[in-house]
């Protein structure tokens, strides 16, 4: 077990979120380095030499005539393109399970070192994780198709641009106020090991009076986090655009490696950013129910000191 040196109930401001996350990764690095090696590595190795080879097929097959492009490109490349996407979103999955199990530990006290005790519960509580996000994701289509399609066939199309350009408008801001009311869920989910669809309750509950603060959390790390891992991946990416060039030539499999390996490196930086940025998202639940629990106990306080 690794003890607990972080202090992870208590109230925090905005900017204390940020320094806390990385306060936290540099007490549990053991156990979130030795966590997220075992669940996310393979498929984030995967995932990123898959993107290697199908972007290899791209640069080598751009230069090509059309006869070529056509019969061993079209299908070939971007079924292995997609097959790479498929191992980077389960890598980013994984991870955020990761997280939310490693945050519902540091809760308790102690995190384990060992695999077996500290997966136990993760995989379910993922699998309901990813079922909210789906059916939240599915009512946001329904959501955006369905309003634009009743107002082109009740009103006028002048009169119905204008009014779709405020009604989307007013949608977005909806969809920001939803999205930060439940940011907080899926940490939830895991801390409380709640029915799914209580975690959504307590969310909503927690963000009830801490709407802007929330918001500016989500802003900062979102921020904050994007670009560090662009400063990061960026110039790792144009490198690898540079080296794909010179795939096919004499050099082509020692070009090959090294533009491999920078699409490894950059793509393991970007999953690590996602990580630290859920962290974040993770202590602003503590502190939410920290600032929640203090209201409740002084309210208790003041309907005793009426009382008495």
């Amino acid at each position: 077990m690794q003890s607990d040196r972080f202090i992870i109930r208590k109230t925090r401001g905005v900017f204390d979120v940020l320094g806390d996350t990385f306060i936290y990764i540099r007490i549990y690095w053991k156990s979130l380095l030795k966590m997220t090696a075992f669940y996310v590595l393979g498929p984030l190795v995967a995932g990123s030499l898959l993107f290697a080879i199908g972007f290899g097929d791209i640069f080598s097959t751009g230069f090509a005539s059309p006869e070529d492009i056509e019969q061993s490109f079209a299908f070939q490349s971007w079924s292995i393109v997609f097959g790479a996407f498929f191992f980077m979103i389960l890598s980013y999955i994984l991870l955020y399970g990761v997280v939310c199990q490693h945050l519902k530990f540091a809760g308790k006290g102690d995190v384990p070192l060992d695999i077996s005790a500290f997966s136990s519960g993760m995989f379910s509580n993922l699998l309901m994780l990813i079922f909210l996000f789906a059916l939240i994701f599915m009512g946001l289509i329904a959501f955006f198709t369905f309003i634009p399609a009743v107002l082109f066939s009740t009103l006028s199309l002048q009169t119905g641009v204008m009014t779709i350009f405020v009604a989307m408008l007013l949608l977005f801001a909806a969809i920001v106020f939803v999205t930060i009311r439940l940011m907080v869920f899926p940490v939830a989910l895991f801390v409380k090991e709640s029915a799914g669809f209580e975690s959504l309750g307590i969310s909503w509950r927690l963000t009830r009076g801490y709407f802007w603060q929330s918001f500016g959390v989500y802003i900062l790390i979102t921020i904050i986090f994007g670009i560090l891992s662009q400063l990061i991946s960026t110039p790792l990416l144009l490198i690898n655009v540079i080296l794909g060039e010179g795939v096919g030539d004499a050099g082509g499999a020692i070009m090959e490696f090294v533009r491999t390996a920078f699409t490894t490196v950059s793509f393991v930086f970007q999953v690590l950013f996602f990580g630290a940025q859920s962290i974040a998202i993770g202590l602003h639940y503590f502190n939410l129910e920290e600032r929640k629990e203090a209201h409740t106990l002084g309210d208790q306080v003041d309907r005793l000191a009426h009382e008495s």
